[in-house]
């Protein structure tokens, strides 16, 4: 719907989504070369604050370079998914592993199942520009209470 909004014409929509692929695939490469020069604090503190930003901005500015809006999020998917494969494999006994990535993939897709029709059902309500404003924030909200959950946590320790 994006894409539409924003005047792509349809049939760029394989060509748009070839290259949001392989910039995503660069991403994923990148992710441990990126990761060392940033640590791992910054990267999980970066992630879900980019996210944010990029719905954010897609919500506020429907322009037909919005389509660089979903190519942030492309990078950050990119990023993050082989981060979060390498922190479970280097902090999870092999015992267990196969368990914790499993429950991984599973809470994933039960996160898309639930939200994705919330989020058309919201679309068909409201609008999309909406829609994106609000997960921005919802997103956004929910990374900084996480992030000042672990600093409290930190003290403690």
């Amino acid at each position: 719907p994006y894409l539409k909004l924003i005047s792509i014409p349809v049939f760029l929509f394989g060509v748009f989504y070839a290259v949001e692929r392989i910039i995503n695939g660069y991403a994923s490469k990148k992710a441990d070369f990126v990761e060392e020069k940033i640590g791992m604090k910054y990267s999980l503190l970066l992630i879900p604050i980019i996210l944010s930003l990029s719905f954010l901005l897609q919500s506020q500015f429907v322009l037909i370079f919005g389509f660089l809006f979903i190519f942030l999020q492309s990078i950050t998917g990119g990023y993050f998914y082989p981060l979060l494969e390498d922190y479970i494999n280097k902090r999870i006994p092999s015992s267990k592993r196969a368990t914790i990535l499993s429950i991984k993939n599973m809470i994933s897709s039960l996160l898309f199942v639930v939200l994705s029709p919330l989020v058309g059902i919201y679309i068909d309500v409201y609008s999309l520009t909406t829609a994106l404003l609000l997960m921005g924030i919802v997103l956004l909200a929910i990374s900084l209470m996480f992030f000042m959950v672990k600093r409290n946590m930190d003290i403690l320790n």
